[in-house]
């Protein structure tokens, strides 16, 4: 599944007629590349903070969303990740 496909932590992110992020590069890919990279530095400054094991996956899982998104938007590469929820 494609980055900007994927969603951890909920479908609420996907609820309106265009994503958040699409919309940011879409109106100015300085926004967008701001955002994610914003969200990359927040969940990685409070790794491991909630309290525990299954909290800091998602935050990792994040993470990694944030990122591949840059690789989707910026540079036209699409890699995946599988939230394993085992």
């Amino acid at each position: 599944m494609a980055a900007k496909d994927l969603e951890i932590g909920g479908n609420h992110y996907k609820s309106g007629k265009i994503d958040t992020i699409e919309y940011l590069y879409q109106a100015n890919p300085a926004d967008g590349h701001g955002f994610c990279k914003g969200n990359i530095i927040k969940y990685a400054s409070r790794l491991g903070l909630k309290g525990n094991t299954d909290d800091e996956i998602k935050d990792l899982l994040k993470i990694a969303h944030y990122a591949l998104l840059i690789l989707h938007y910026e540079y036209g590469k699409d890699y995946s990740i599988v939230e394993d929820k085992n």
